[in-house]
């Protein structure tokens, strides 16, 4: 019988790579503004779940405005 942890480990994998310091401070920066993780930046630049990303932007993007109607109003 295996445990929890090792049938995650077989379905699973870790990506791991080393990028300039400029990039990882778009990244961050990306990420900062669109609240995706880097699991998600990383399929949207591979092309994969584009439909839940751009879910997340449009709700996102919703929420912004909905606060600058708040704001707008106090």
């Amino acid at each position: 019988m295996t445990t929890a942890r090792e049938r995650y480990e077989q379905k699973t994998k870790v990506v791991t790579f080393r990028v300039p310091n400029e990039i990882y401070d778009q990244i961050e920066d990306a990420k900062a503004k669109s609240g995706l993780s880097n699991a998600d930046l990383i399929k949207l630049g591979a092309g994969i779940v584009q439909e839940e990303i751009k879910a997340k932007l449009a709700e996102a993007s919703g929420l912004e405005s909905r606060l600058a109607h708040l704001r707008a109003a106090v």
